[in-house]
């Protein structure tokens, strides 16, 4: 593996929406691959809703939360270039702070991570479309910044009630800018309800994915095989 190519080693997991897990699952990819070995490394673009002590420093973030489930030993700075405290989409803010998000930056950021992992997994901000940047001429949303940088994609919607549209939707767009999808994970999966069970089935046809998992309340692993995790990251097949 190239390890100075970012686009040979990293996926990036989106969501339908924002709360649907993302966090979660990219923390148990994350998880399951060091488990077995792999040299790997977490990354997310920007990131609101953080907690700062009385020095600036970050001390509560997704990178915490991914970094300690999955027990790796990369520092939570390392993993964002940018922090912003207001729960807020990440254009507004860093609009509050009088800075703009910028893909230079980004990617950066990524293929400084790449060239010291050999796989390294992003985390969206929200779903496909969360601004990034809305100044100008630098504008842009998040699947540019996933279209620019060659990854594929793992999704994660919540199992209920809107998942079908939601999932359907999303897959469709991610076609129509040609970029890979290689994994659905419904979150928050029953299999006791016969409304998750129902969607499970239409959301892997229409999500057209390679592998389709489903997570319950409460479970600690995804339970893939070696081949199965390393083949999220596949741009190709």
């Amino acid at each position: 593996m190239n390890r100075n190519d970012s686009t040979t080693n990293g996926c990036i997991v989106i969501g339908t929406d924002t709360e649907v897990g993302k966090t979660y699952a990219t923390g148990l990819i994350l998880k399951e691959l060091h488990a077995f070995g792999e040299n790997c490394g977490y990354f997310k673009g920007a990131m609101s809703g953080v907690q700062f002590d009385a020095h600036g420093q970050v001390v509560a973030s997704d990178a915490h939360e991914v970094i300690s489930r999955a027990n790796l030993t990369q520092s939570p700075q390392s993993a964002c270039p940018y922090y912003f405290e207001p729960a807020v989409s990440p254009h507004l803010a860093a609009r509050m702070r009088a800075i703009q998000i910028d893909m230079p930056t980004l990617r950066s950021a990524f293929e400084a991570l790449c060239s010291r992992y050999d796989y390294v997994v992003a985390e969206g901000a929200g779903g496909l479309l969360c601004p990034m940047n809305l100044e100008g001429g630098a504008r842009f949303f998040l699947v540019d910044m996933i279209s620019q940088f060659g990854l594929p994609c793992v999704l994660v919607s919540h199992s209920g009630l809107g998942a079908i549209n939601h999932v359907g939707l999303t897959a469709h767009y991610l076609r129509s800018r040609g970029i890979r999808l290689n994994a659905l994970i419904l979150n928050h999966y029953d299999a006791n309800d016969p409304i998750c069970r129902d969607n499970l089935t239409v959301c892997r046809e229409l999500a057209q994915a390679p592998i389709t998992l489903t997570l319950a309340q409460g479970q600690e692993d995804l339970g893939l095989s070696h081949a199965e995790l390393t083949s999220i990251f596949a741009r190709v097949g």
